[in-house]
């Protein structure tokens, strides 16, 4: 759950990045640009800006996640031949 949280985090930078630029050049362009493009990337500035705060996990603080249960399939490894489905013994350990 850390790495899903790190790697939303990471990428809500990396856009947030892109924005920031994208907010920089249409300040520069601003004026040169025809009617309908700049409110076009606004548009698209604000929605990116927007998409930002739902993915960011820091917009809220994080707490302990609820442990789930593993899977058969995660247990199998460590039950040294015995069943993660039923109380048998398979493999004649």
């Amino acid at each position: 759950m850390l790495r899903e949280e790190a790697g939303r985090r990471r990428e809500a930078v990396v856009i947030g990045e892109y924005c920031d630029a994208l907010q920089r050049r249409l300040a520069e362009l601003d004026g040169y640009l025809d009617e309908q493009a700049l409110p076009s990337a606004r548009r698209w500035l604000e929605w990116a800006r927007e998409y930002v705060r739902g993915i960011d996990p820091l917009q809220h603080l994080p707490g302990m996640p609820t442990p789930r249960d593993p899977t058969p399939d995660e247990l199998q490894p460590y039950l040294k031949g015995w069943s993660p489905q039923a109380p048998e013994r398979h493999g004649g350990l």
